[in-house]
């Protein structure tokens, strides 16, 4: 079926992807031979991001699913309520982050998949988080480019935009 995100590469071997098939995929790189699939709860409208071994992902209908990506295994499901994840994760050592149709930007803990904080904006957020240092940078639909402190979930600032932004945002160092 359809697939919507881009394609992240595993270990410099395999490529991995989720499709509207509610399946993941990992394939050889070189050449292009299924290593597995993953059966997920629903359809996948984002990138996968992958860290130590470890692929996640947020479905269309209600969940954010870490798969171990050599056993196929599913790791932990984050279900909140029923909504999808259009947003592609960001990582950091400890935590991803996801915007959730719910108007909510979700900090989950990367190692037992539970909520370490929920930010909420005023529209769904599709689009996929920036990390800095110590904020979590995205749009959401209600017009504002969100900077939110990854420790505590609380706003540091917004700049209203006037139009909804769903795309990601990109940050460059200022001096």
């Amino acid at each position: 079926n359809y697939i919507n995100g881009v394609p992240t590469i595993y270990n410099q071997e395999n490529v991995v992807f989720g499709g509207c098939d509610a399946m993941l995929y990992v394939i050889g790189l070189e050449d292009g031979k299924s290593v597995r699939s993953i059966e997920v709860e629903a359809p996948i409208a984002a990138s996968v991001a992958i860290a130590d071994g470890v692929g996640y992902v947020g479905d269309m209908d209600r969940s954010v699913t870490a798969f171990n990506l050599d056993s196929g295994e599913i790791v932990w499901n984050y279900q909140q309520k029923s909504f999808p994840y259009f947003s592609s994760p960001a990582l950091s050592n400890q935590n991803l982050f996801i915007g959730g149709r719910d108007k909510g930007m979700h900090c989950i803990d990367r190692i037992n998949g539970k909520q370490v904080w929920r930010f909420s904006a005023r529209g769904r957020i599709d689009s996929s988080p920036v990390l800095t240092k110590d904020k979590v940078i995205f749009g959401a639909m209600d017009g504002k480019l969100y900077l939110v402190s990854r420790k505590e979930g609380k706003e540091v600032s917004s700049y209203e935009i006037g139009e909804p932004i769903s795309s990601t945002p990109a940050i460059v160092e200022t001096k």
